[in-house]
């Protein structure tokens, strides 16, 4: 198979996985530019991406660390670009909105509580609907010690969460 070939069909076959990861981790606004990030990493790193038996996994790492470095750049703006991005809350929500909201803070919360490489497994496995396998060649575990460690880290979210 051709390398362009090669390459249509990887970027096909990942990019709607890879999108939905951004759409949870980034705001609405920055997902296209984020994605545009990743695979020009990835063009740029092709010949190491086609060596990768599992190119879903390096991209998955990519585009985790663009999240992390639109995050602190994100923590580097001055608060009042930060205010002017914060849509005002509904006058009058409704009462699922309040409970959606409380449950978003509190999940938020308990995830903030874990310690940062712990929130990333439970993130991926939860949220990013990855297998232990994935998740560890994602972060660079055994795929034994990625299950162990999201096993510790919902136990720490169950005590978090009886607690409030």
């Amino acid at each position: 198979m051709s390398d362009d070939r090669w390459w249509t069909d990887t970027y096909h076959d990942t990019v709607p996985r890879v999108r939905r990861y951004l759409a949870r981790q980034l705001p609405q606004d920055e997902i296209d530019d984020a994605l545009a990030d990743v695979y020009l990493t990835a063009w740029v790193r092709r010949d190491r991406l086609a060596d990768c038996p599992m190119p879903i996994a390096w991209l998955m790492t990519v585009a985790h660390n663009v999240t992390r470095h639109r995050h602190r750049t994100r923590k580097r703006t001055c608060p009042e670009q930060l205010a002017a991005t914060i849509s005002p809350p509904d006058t009058d929500p409704t009462a699922d909105q309040v409970v959606d909201r409380h449950m978003a803070f509190e999940a938020t919360a308990a995830l903030a509580s874990l310690a940062p490489p712990d929130r990333t497994i439970v993130t991926l496995r939860i949220l990013g609907e990855r297998g232990f396998r994935t998740i560890a060649d994602t972060i660079g575990l055994h795929p034994a010690t990625a299950r162990q460690r999201y096993r510790r880290a919902l136990q720490r979210l169950r005590r978090v969460t009886a607690r409030n």
